[in-house]
């Protein structure tokens, strides 16, 4: 199979805070199509660097990173030798882009700049979600069969590593609290695991339908999973 394109809402390009806003009052319209090219397999998670307008795609299946130019509409260049890429985020803060592979557990590290590889981290396998947690400098990997590794962007370093129970199989940070909330991969359940206490402390609520996505929406303080039948939520 081969994904052609990508189709991009006019929402991508806002910053989070406008997206709040405007959502409740206009519903999202279909800003444009931009052509992948010959990408055999599928696309996994996606980054952007919103100063430069590009667009981060995870191609799992072809064991490359697509950079789209937004403003263009074009795919800038493809970044080979991955292996299954699946989590991929920008880090602003070092400029900086961090490819998660579940093929060798890597973590490849790009230069934000020019996009050349400037390092590259051994988590040991199944290296899978990567999130982004700027209030403490810092950025968490979901891997193996139960592990978050912290790792330092700055000095391009795993500082420590916090044990669960199973694979994470989708987490994101509460940044107001310092927590995630996430979801095992062999276990329908949630958790809530407060980052400061690392994994002496989970929470965990009632089992659900399985699911992988997680928002962590404020304002009001929602939790909201997106299972695979369903909707289903917790308040917190």
């Amino acid at each position: 199979m081969f994904v052609s394109a990508i189709l991009l809402a006019a929402s991508v390009m806002w910053p989070a805070t406008l997206l709040a806003q405007t959502t409740t009052s206009a519903p999202l319209m279909l800003d444009a199509k931009i052509p992948l090219g010959q990408v055999s397999g599928r696309i996994d998670h996606l980054a952007i660097d919103a100063k430069r307008q590009r667009l981060f795609v995870a191609e799992l299946g072809n064991n490359s990173l697509g950079v789209v130019d937004l403003a263009a509409g074009k795919v800038l260049r493809r970044i080979t030798g991955l292996s299954e890429p699946q989590g991929v985020a920008y880090v602003p803060f070092t400029d900086s882009i961090l490819v998660a592979n579940a093929g060798d557990g890597s973590v490849r590290v790009l230069r934000g700049e020019d996009l050349t590889r400037i390092s590259r981290l051994e988590l040991g396998n199944d290296a899978d979600n990567v999130r982004v947690d700027a209030a403490h400098k810092r950025v968490l990997v979901g891997y193996g069969k139960g592990a978050l590794a912290v790792i330092d962007p700055g000095s391009l370093s795993k500082t420590a590593d916090i044990r669960l129970k199973a694979h994470p199989e989708g987490f994101q940070i509460d940044e107001s609290d310092a927590f995630p909330g996430g979801r095992y991969d062999d276990q329908v359940d949630a958790l809530l695991l407060f980052l400061e206490w690392f994994a002496q402390n989970e929470y965990r609520l009632q089992p659900i339908t399985p699911c992988a996505p997680i928002i962590v929406q404020r304002q009001p303080r929602w939790n909201w999973d997106a299972p695979i039948h369903d909707e289903w939520s917790v308040r917190w």
